[in-house]
């Protein structure tokens, strides 16, 4: 027995396992934020490319329907709400709003993503 606790101090076995332990909810966060951030810039972008292009669409035909409007939005969740403004200052303005939920490890918020294209 004296043998073992002597030998205690030195012993490194289940060193890597400690580490590991230490450092996998750091990895995950970092992989899991890197994913979420990932997410939101799709649909950013998305919501940007959609209203764009349904501003051009409303320009060029005097109105778009909304179901051609959703298709030009990618992001995955809940489709967008476009409201359209055909006598608008600077042509034919759109305004695109989604709610995105943003996950973090243990932070949870709702927040409303928008954008607006205007095209002559």
């Amino acid at each position: 027995m004296r043998g073992r606790i002597k030998g205690f101090p030195g012993d490194v076995r289940g060193a890597t396992a400690v580490e590991f332990a230490f450092v996998l909810p750091i990895l995950l966060a970092f992989v899991l934020g890197t994913i979420n951030l990932s997410l939101f810039i799709l649909t950013t972008a998305s919501l940007h490319y959609a209203a764009e292009k349904g501003a051009r669409c409303g320009a060029l035909n005097g109105a778009c329907p909304e179901s051609e409007l959703k298709s030009y939005y990618y992001a995955p969740g809940p489709g967008p709400t476009f409201t359209q403004d055909p006598g608008a200052a600077c042509g034919y303005a759109i305004t695109a709003t989604v709610p995105f939920r943003l996950n973090a490890v243990i932070y949870h918020k709702s927040i409303t993503l928008s954008a607006s294209s205007c095209f002559p």
